[in-house]
């Protein structure tokens, strides 16, 4: 006597395709839908079993998780999305672009398994029959060979990333002088379809999309705090190592609210990536006031000394690849321990810490009768 269990019904192209969505969606829903996935909204489809896909969706207020499922008894198809539209038991339309990814997934993984299996099904190539001058069937067959791209890989949503230091109303702490003033580190995305400069390039690269932010800083507006898982492969202006730094602050942040906290952390991997900074304010008053830039290596505070037929001049500053950058402004200390400013346009760590307590006396204009009076007792 044998028992025969019978197979559960797996999650398939097949299955999806022929679902009857206008029997539970608007025709406007399902127009929307086509579009999100064909903008490339829909994306990072994962499958925990033979019965469940889930897939992130980007809408135009944030990120949402789509999970669609096979009911093992009966084979109905089962669609969940956390969005305020669906909470209120509506089929909406990101359901429908993860649908439409769902299957195409589906289809590229079945088509690989027909693959296979005629791989295995296929004799030796030594016992196939070699055919000799059709140059069109040994080309097709190399192509087929060759390794395929997802089709979907043009229809990814592009996006530009960039940082924002806020000054949180508390007041400045110059020289080191009373940590009273705040900051906090705010990950922002700018989407291509939200912004039209970034339709505009037509190669982008991360020099040509953060000199674009710089120039034109009406992004401000456009973009929106990142709030939400980012596909790596539609960023046009940050690495993979980048983004990921990004989801961390993320996950921080939506955990302890800001990361006013472990802002020298951030800033010690900040100036190891190529992720631009801007110091501004998002928000109802959401404004940019210019770019900043953070050095990678710890600098020391130095006086540098230059005499001409009138006076000997001191003037603070600090070496950077060779080059002596006097400090024009006064310094606001972001953190203590280590200790990081921004000087200028300059984020910087550093060494000598203790030098920010006399900054407040420079520049130094010594008159040429007085320098022998300076050097003696200096």
């Amino acid at each position: 006597m044998y028992l025969i269990i019978p197979a559960m019904p797996s999650l398939t192209s097949q299955l999806l395709d022929n679902f009857p969505y206008s029997k539970y969606a608007t025709a406007q829903t399902l127009q929307r839908g086509r579009d999100y996935y064909k903008d490339g909204r829909a994306w990072e489809v994962r499958m925990p079993s033979d019965q469940k896909a889930t897939c992130l969706v980007d809408g135009d207020t944030g990120e949402y998780t789509v999970e669609i499922e096979v009911d093992k008894k009966t084979g109905d198809l089962y669609f969940e999305c956390d969005c305020p539209y669906a909470d209120e038991g509506n089929f909406c339309k990101h359901m429908v672009a993860a649908a439409l990814e769902v299957s195409e997934y589906l289809k590229d993984e079945e088509e690989y398994d027909e693959e296979e299996d005629e791989e295995e099904l296929a004799p030796p190539i030594s016992n196939i029959k070699k055919t000799t001058g059709d140059w069109k069937a040994k080309l097709m067959q190399s192509v087929a060979l060759m390794p395929r791209q997802s089709p979907g890989g043009s229809r990814i949503l592009r996006y530009a990333v960039a940082m924002i230091l806020t000054r949180n109303k508390y007041g400045f702490s110059y020289y080191n002088i009373g940590q009273q003033y705040s900051y906090t580190l705010e990950p922002f995305i700018i989407k291509e379809n939200a912004w039209s400069p970034l339709q505009e390039i037509e190669s982008p690269t991360a020099e040509n999309v953060n000199a674009l932010l710089e120039k034109h800083k009406t992004w401000i507006k456009a973009g929106e705090t990142v709030y939400n898982a980012l596909n790596p492969k539609g960023c046009i202006n940050a690495s993979d190592e980048a983004i990921a730094f990004i989801g961390l602050t993320r996950n921080i942040g939506s955990v302890y609210g800001n990361v006013s906290g472990h802002l020298n952390n951030y800033l010690s991997i900040l100036s190891k990536l190529n992720v631009p900074i801007f110091l501004g304010s998002t928000g109802y008053n959401a404004k940019i006031e210019r770019r900043l830039r953070i050095l990678p290596e710890p600098i020391r505070i130095q006086i540098d000394m230059r005499q001409d037929d009138q006076i000997l001049s001191l003037q603070a500053g600090y070496e950077h690849d060779g080059a002596f950058t006097r400090i024009q402004k006064k310094i606001e200390t972001l953190t203590n321990n280590p200790t990081w400013v921004l000087i200028d346009d300059t984020i910087a760590q550093i060494e000598n810490s203790r030098a920010l307590e006399i900054l407040s006396a420079f520049p130094v204009e010594i008159p040429n009768q007085q320098v022998d009076i300076f050097r003696e007792q200096y």
